[in-house]
């Protein structure tokens, strides 16, 4: 099997403030520490992959400016083949991340020009997602490119994995023409209508009533939900969490590797489980990702 995978997403700038607590509304509050890097959904899975030794392409569409030059230089470093379209209309994308002492996260991002991602760049990327043998799609995109990208995937016959995030847009088409769907529990509640709390049945039905076959519900250190047939539980490691930024990516990132490796469904999510809460064990983003030697130590601890 080919051990390559096509990335279409942001690319972007990340200010990444440590604070002691969030602020309340009209609370003005001093960060102890701040680190800037390059990030984004589709980045930072693009990153995390290449670190666990696959083959990996990106399309992103970015401004004309220092933010752009830094993703691009980032990428080549980790021998990612980056597409990286610069665009005149607006600026490279930025995110700003508070970090509070617990490890939770407080997350804004500015799109800029990656809403200006178009055909035309998804064309002059075909050849990419033709030659790999997964995508994996985040919605920080246009809709109507998302959609575009399920019909060049159905074309070249290659699945599709989407980490519907931000969960806002899509719709029911979308849904229904990707292979399997990696919500956290937020986005699960938006795209399906159910709690965790809700029975396994009441589960169950909301997810086929959307025309899905399963679905993979990570719960952050709760571990995460399988939902097909029944619903299975799969429990994440306790780790000394330092922050979680970024372990969402790391999740879905790990999750790839293991359908590359031809794992069943459930080892590849434990395999994902232990890479993203490696990645809470270190500050930031980037640095925080695994190379699968440390992944490999790791599940032998566990």
């Amino acid at each position: 099997m080919k051990q390559k995978v096509a990335i279409i997403g942001l690319s972007g700038q990340s200010l990444m403030g440590k604070v002691h607590h969030f602020p309340a509304p009209g609370e003005t509050i001093q960060m102890e520490d701040l680190h800037i890097e390059p990030g984004g959904k589709g980045y930072n899975q693009a990153i995390a992959l290449a670190r666990l030794g696959v083959d990996v392409s990106i399309l992103s569409s970015v401004g004309i400016d220092e933010g752009a030059s830094i993703c691009r230089k980032v990428l080549l470093e980790h021998h990612i083949k980056a597409c990286l379209v610069e665009k005149k209309e607006a600026k490279t994308a930025l995110a700003t991340v508070l970090t509070n002492d617990e490890g939770e996260n407080e997350v804004c991002v500015y799109l800029g020009a990656s809403v200006y991602l178009n055909e035309n760049d998804l064309t002059m990327f075909a050849s990419e997602i033709k030659d790999s043998s997964y995508i994996l799609m985040q919605l920080e995109q246009p809709l109507s490119i998302s959609l575009k990208i399920m019909e060049l995937a159905q074309r070249y016959h290659v699945p599709i994995i989407l980490n519907p995030a931000p969960a806002i847009h899509y719709n029911d088409d979308l849904l229904q023409g990707v292979d399997i769907i990696t919500p956290n529990e937020h986005e699960a509640s938006i795209l399906f209508g159910f709690d965790i709390c809700d029975s396994d049945r009441v589960m169950i039905d909301k997810l086929k009533a959307k025309g899905l076959k399963r679905a993979i519900v990570t719960l952050g250190k709760e571990g995460t939900l399988l939902l097909e047939e029944d619903v299975k539980h799969i429990v994440a490691p306790s780790v000394p969490v330092i922050d979680t930024v970024g372990a969402g990516d790391a999740f879905n990132a790990g999750f790839v590797y293991g359908l590359l490796q031809q794992y069943d469904l459930y080892k590849a999510i434990s395999f994902a489980t232990i890479v993203a809460s490696i990645s809470t064990t270190k500050p930031h983003v980037i640095d925080s990702y695994p190379t699968l030697e440390e992944v490999i130590k790791w599940a032998k601890v566990f």
